[in-house]
């Protein structure tokens, strides 16, 4: 039994972790596997060992799956020997994809409209690609990446298992596949030849009882699923082998419209047991960070007494506006999956809109310092408050890291960052300083440098592995892994900038002042502003939809 890496990269080894887990769940379901041929040597010497593939399935047309695209190596000879996984397209420049296709390369070439692997198509080339922060090749778990492209593909995309339709599939519904993976498999499950043409297959879903029962504990119900039936005996079932990964599983929703429910991760031969998929529902929150409709399409605005404004594609979800306030509105934060959002008052009160649920807040509990921000967790089922005095509130699922409470400041906490996983954060005090709590890594501060204005804001990569620091006056600061765009720094401001926000893929940012007035920097579009408008209070804080 072998899992498999994608084609055109090296054929992956034996997993020895895997294998006996996976020879007593089969004896456990009677089925019986031979490993495939080549020599534990041979195979332990590489690195990969997963991935799957459509065998038994029916030739595909590309008009019916204008969200399915092929992933290629930027260089090669032609695209049937540079295609090695598949993607799916969610948003007009968004694909997602497994994270074993792309966890070591820097960018791909992106195919779509064609069937065929004949040069014919068009090719996006990849503007990043950023790997789920918990993607363990060791156990295949969270095996899920996105390809932000250079430019739009013109496909409406796949809708996206969560929350809203999860439970509109069961087990037994059928799900498709689609891709240009091996079609063709001897009786053991092993590669025979690959197709120039674009193959599809229709599979039944599988309970997680009957997936355990396969697998055994190599299968994880958290961050996978399966689909398919077992064929043990000649490999005649429809299934996804090599060259398929990261492809898309998809059900048919209200309406006919197709739902991307699992992601192509790995499998035991072709043909032989159901594949295994990652379990898209589980990643909605993670998912929303790349905004999903246009990725950075729009931000809102906040001011001092909770007025709202909207922008680009920000829908707006209510308000304190008009509302009497005990203390002013100091920090706003969007749920994971941007159809809410949360405002903080400077007592820790908290206003919830939208699909925020309230957690609970300081609101009424004598503070010895006033709240400056706060943080949700990564999922929406929790959040963290933080004092100028760098004291950490934590509700709901967000867990308690540290704080600086403590500690003598020289300057106050001005703005506080949790990690992607919600393990650790950051506190940023007004001269730049840098606390790091929990699994927040420190990469550098402004702490010891004199600036001419105090630093207000601050952001983290999505990849956890860097920050940017912003001041009153724009001048913005990278470190670690986040890159300079471009700040307000050295311009006449007529009001100080009071936000830092980075668009879904860091590629860009926006500063948002007082007046609320924006400055979009790289790849953040501009979409509006109240600079110019007479507002009743200032602009506090900003958020990407």
């Amino acid at each position: 039994m072998q899992r498999y890496a994608g084609r055109g990269r090296p054929f992956g080894g034996l997993r020895l972790r895997t294998y006996a887990a996976a020879c007593a769940a089969i004896a456990v379901a009677g089925i019986s596997l031979s490993p495939v041929a080549g020599s534990a040597a041979e195979q332990s010497s590489t690195r990969r060992d997963i991935e799957p593939r459509v065998t038994n399935g029916l030739p595909a047309v590309a008009g019916d799956f204008p969200w399915y695209v092929a992933l290629l190596f930027t260089s090669g000879s032609d695209f049937f020997q540079r295609q090695f996984c598949g993607g799916t397209v969610v948003a007009p420049k968004v694909v997602v994809t497994a994270a074993h296709c792309v966890d070591d390369l820097r960018e791909v070439d992106v195919l779509y409209g064609t069937d065929l692997l004949d040069g014919s198509g068009t090719l996006v080339r990849s503007s990043s690609i950023t790997v789920h922060p918990a993607w363990d090749p060791l156990a295949s778990r969270n095996d899920i990446a996105v390809v932000k492209l250079s430019r739009s593909i013109p496909t409406a995309g796949v809708t996206l298992a969560g929350h809203d339709n999860e439970g509109s599939w069961e087990p037994g519904d059928r799900a498709k596949v689609v891709g240009f993976g091996c079609n063709n498999v001897n009786a053991g499950g092993s590669c025979l030849s690959y197709p120039h043409d674009l193959w599809r297959a229709s599979l039944p879903l599988r309970s997680d009882s009957t997936c355990n029962g396969v697998f055994g504990g190599v299968f994880d119900p958290q961050t996978m699923l399966c689909a398919g039936t077992a064929s043990p005996v000649g490999a005649t079932a429809p299934d996804t082998c090599q060259g398929d990964s990261g492809g898309p599983l998809t059900t048919t929703g209200p309406g006919g419209a197709p739902i991307l429910v699992g992601v192509v991760s790995w499998g035991y031969g072709c043909s032989v047991l159901p594949g295994v998929y990652a379990r898209v529902a589980t990643y909605e929150p993670w998912l929303a960070q790349f905004g999903l409709g246009d990725a950075g399409g729009g931000y809102w605005l906040a001011a001092s007494d909770g007025g709202i404004f909207s922008f680009g594609d920000a829908d707006f979800h209510g308000s304190t506006g008009g509302v009497p306030l005990v203390d002013p509105v100091v920090a706003m934060a969007p749920t994971p999956t941007r159809r809410g959002y949360w405002l903080a008052a400077s007592d820790g009160g908290i206003f919830s809109f939208g699909d925020a649920r309230f957690h609970g807040s300081t609101g009424g509990v004598s503070l010895v310092a006033p709240i400056v921000d706060m943080s949700p967790s990564p999922g929406g089922g929790g959040y963290w408050l933080a004092a100028s005095d760098g004291g950490i509130f934590a509700f709901g699922d967000a867990e308690f890291h540290g704080s600086a409470a403590r500690i003598a400041l020289r300057m106050p906490i001005v703005t506080l960052a949790s990690t992607a996983g919600g393990q650790g954060y950051w506190l940023a005090a007004a001269d730049g300083g840098i606390f790091s709590f929990g699994d927040a890594q420190f990469f550098g501060s402004t702490g010891g440098i004199v600036l001419d204005q105090p630093v207000v804001d601050m952001a983290p990569t999505s990849d956890g592995r860097g920050y940017w620091l912003c001041a009153a006056d724009g001048g913005v600061f990278a470190f670690g892994s986040a890159r300079y765009h471009g700040s307000t720094g050295g311009m006449t401001l007529d009001r100080p900038i009071v936000d830092f926000t980075p668009t879904p893929t860091g590629g860009g940012y926006w500063l948002t002042a007082r007046d609320g007035g924006v400055f979009a920097f790289g790849d953040a579009g501009y979409h509006g502003s109240t600079g110019g408008m007479v507002l009743d209070q200032p602009i506090v804080a900003a958020a990407a939809s």
